[in-house]
């Protein structure tokens, strides 16, 4: 096969791939960042900021998530110039894991992974 039919050969294959994708695969999960502005705090169900599951500002108590929520985070963004903190239990309850200023974790650590139940800000001391 000359390089012309072999190239041919390699745009239709191509092409063929890029009609059995879905149009627009991949497109959200990059932009589901972006549903945490500046200034607020995001958890997401998946890694690398996938699947969104909430936003807040940085200044709210520690409160329980929603149950859609509740075990499900693996990966987080602070956009904040405040710590906030989540963890394990209802109420604050369990290990409690910080959640850095102005960092965002796109993968939490396997041990800490689908368990964010309770999560604030650390005004008032409360969060670690």
């Amino acid at each position: 096969m000359n390089r012309f039919k072999a190239r041919m050969a390699l745009a239709g294959a191509a092409a063929s791939l890029a009609v059995m994708i879905a149009p627009g695969a991949g497109i959200a999960s990059a932009d589901e960042q972006f549903r945490v502005g500046p200034g607020e705090v995001g958890i997401f169900d998946n890694i690398n900021y996938t699947s969104w599951l909430g936003t807040r500002t940085p200044f709210f108590w520690r409160e329980n998530v929603s149950s859609g929520a509740n075990d499900r985070m693996s990966s987080w963004i602070n956009r904040s110039n405040y710590r906030n903190s989540w963890w394990e239990h209802a109420n604050g309850g369990g290990m409690c894991l910080p959640m850095v200023p102005n960092y965002w974790a796109s993968a939490v650590w396997a041990n800490e992974n689908d368990k964010l139940t309770s999560w604030g800000t650390n005004n008032s001391a409360q969060g670690c």
